[in-house]
């Protein structure tokens, strides 16, 4: 019974992580045109940043920390919660809230790449062989749905934007990397990058010669609120959770499956039209995230093996209290 019950919360989890990222794309797609962009960004982290404070305060994680570490929160929060929704808050203006989210399925592509460059990460040819299958996959997807309906040039800036957009994400995830290696927990990293992406979306909205618009209609204010609790607290509460529970490899799935229920929500509320082209383009963008994770999977098994063998062996040489990436 235990365990059933232990497999019924895992899949609930599973689906309401699912949720919270299949419908965010349509919400933020209905504050576009709206308010300013940058105000709107703000506004979500504003809000949703004290919700994860307290949720930090109450798993009693680390709260305190020193200057140098809040500089790479704010590399963090600048790029994860404000340069990339700002390229997404764009790129949102050209597609559709689908087509932004599939792109964006192409940051498990990406992270793999930034991490061979920036942090040492060497690539398999499995996780090569998904990168090559991802990126051929959207360029399918988007000969099909932009070019072939004879859309013009605009869908593919919009692509660049969402290239953008999974570019600056990324980057945020090698300073979310840079401090898990110096034993800041995931969620106190969060807690902490919210407000400086705030502030940076702040910077940006005053800077800027875009006026700052705010929208008191009923649609604007429930999209935010959706945002703040389901696309930003309890969303990222639930992927926290499933990464307790069955590990970051099969966690990371979520990303491969979100985007086709954000094509689901698009095909209802944007009239997305499904094509041939559509379904090869989805189809090999999701087989090479999945070869791409599966690749992360094999090496953090391996990994795990050998942290195991170190301590079982008494001649190990890891240094007492060492942890290893």
């Amino acid at each position: 019974m235990h365990a059933s019950a232990d497999r019924s919360r895992v899949l609930g989890t599973y689906l309401l992580v699912l949720f919270c990222w299949s419908t965010s794309w349509y919400a933020m797609k209905l504050q576009v045109g709206t308010a300013t962009p940058a105000l709107s960004i703000a506004l979500r982290f504003v809000l949703a940043a004290p919700l994860m404070f307290a949720w930090v305060a109450w798993r009693r994680g680390p709260m305190r920390y020193d200057l140098r570490t809040h500089a790479l929160f704010a590399v963090m929060g600048s790029f994860m919660f404000s340069i990339n929704f700002l390229f997404a808050y764009h790129a949102a203006m050209f597609l559709t809230s689908a087509l932004v989210s599939v792109v964006f399925s192409l940051a498990a592509m990406v992270n793999l790449l930034l991490g061979a460059l920036f942090l040492g990460q060497r690539v398999t040819w499995r996780a090569a062989a998904g990168a090559l299958a991802g990126a051929a996959g959207l360029v399918v997807l988007l000969w099909g749905d932009v070019a072939a309906k004879g859309l013009g040039h605009a869908p593919w800036f919009g692509l660049l934007l969402a290239m953008g957009m999974t570019l600056s994400f990324c980057f945020g995830n090698m300073a979310s990397a840079v401090l898990q290696r110096r034993g800041v927990p995931v969620a106190s990293a969060t807690a902490w990058a919210m407000p400086w992406g705030a502030v940076c979306s702040l910077l940006f909205a005053f800077g800027s010669s875009q006026p700052l618009v705010f929208d008191a209609a009923p649609r604007y204010l429930g999209s935010l609120a959706f945002l703040v609790i389901f696309g930003t607290v309890l969303g990222f509460h639930a992927y926290l959770t499933l990464l307790g529970g069955i590990g970051p490899a099969r966690a990371s799935y979520a990303t491969v499956l979100a985007p086709i229920g954000a094509l689901l929500v698009s095909s209802v509320f944007e009239d997305y039209q499904w094509t041939a082209l559509s379904f090869i383009g989805i189809a090999c963008t999701l087989a090479g995230n999945v070869l791409i994770l599966g690749a992360s999977r094999r090496k953090a098994v391996v990994a795990a093996a050998a942290a195991a063998a170190d301590t079982a062996t008494p001649s190990a040489t890891a240094l007492p209290g060492a942890t290893r990436p």
